[in-house]
């Protein structure tokens, strides 16, 4: 619905493919001689990844010695396939929750689920419906990109303002939300400085679309939240984004040419 009313020439030049090959998302800019790296992509390619050895070496004899309520009796092997299987179950269910919230915004839900994580996005947006009746909804998991940097990424929710600034919304179906790790990890070159959790991952990963929607789309980011509804949690939370254009501009300006 809302694609259609607020509608962007560019929008036309930027296509998705579901199941492209095996297990692939594709999108494919018009006039580009590449597939676009998605935000999320760019970002991995800044911070280690999740090096499941070193947690085991590191936890497993304590893991054993007090019983830990997962992983005690279970070999290493077997906390890893654990750890797998979780991922794809928390990668499904936050699909679900995405597609579930776009239909709704969209006027397309036909019935509301009856769990938890619903309960707390209901609760958030009726509460910001309460608090900021001037905000209204521009688009709904809105696909964007840079043809020239050959970037893409999809937004979950922009809302615009009286003002005609926006406002940028990313749903997460996260239960922690950490500024810290326990390896001392830091991100790699321009992200150096940075701790390697997942509040510095996402709030670069909304830094980056505000990037592309300043410099492509001619639209004027006011701010920037992540909501998390989990159903461990007792309510939603909501995380303002700090602005880091003074970092990410210079990544994406100089993508793929800034070294890691």
């Amino acid at each position: 619905m809302w694609a259609r009313i607020n509608s962007h020439p560019r929008d036309e030049k930027i296509k998705f493919y579901d199941h492209l090959g095996e297990d692939e998302h594709v999108y494919v800019i018009e006039g580009a001689e590449e597939r676009p790296t998605s935000v999320t992509t760019l970002i991995k390619k800044y911070f280690p990844e999740f090096d499941q050895d070193a947690i085991i070496a590191k936890y497993y004899e304590k893991w054993q010695k007090y019983k830990h309520p997962k992983y005690f009796g279970k070999t290493p092997d077997e906390i890893k396939i654990a750890w797998e299987e979780n991922r794809i179950e928390c990668a499904r269910l936050g699909t679900e929750l995405h597609k579930t919230i776009e239909a709704y915004l969209n006027n397309e839900l036909e019935e509301e689920p009856d769990t938890k994580e619903w309960g707390h996005f209901k609760r958030f947006w009726n509460e910001l419906l309460t608090t900021k009746p001037d905000y209204r909804i521009y688009r709904t998991e809105w696909t964007i990109y840079n043809e020239k940097k050959t970037i893409s990424g999809s937004v979950d929710a922009v809302l615009m303002k009286p003002n005609g600034k926006v406002v940028l919304l990313d749903w997460k179906r996260t239960k922690k939300i950490e500024s810290w790790n326990d390896f001392g990890h830091y991100g790699l070159g321009p992200f150096a400085g940075l701790i390697h959790c997942n509040f510095v991952h996402y709030s670069i990963q909304l830094n980056m679309y505000r990037r592309i929607l300043e410099t492509c789309y001619d639209l004027e980011v006011e701010s920037m939240f992540f909501v998390v509804f989990h159903p461990d949690n007792e309510s939603y939370l909501l995380f303002e984004v700090p602005d880091m254009q003074a970092l990410v501009a210079p990544v994406i300006d100089n993508w793929p040419n800034c070294e890691a």
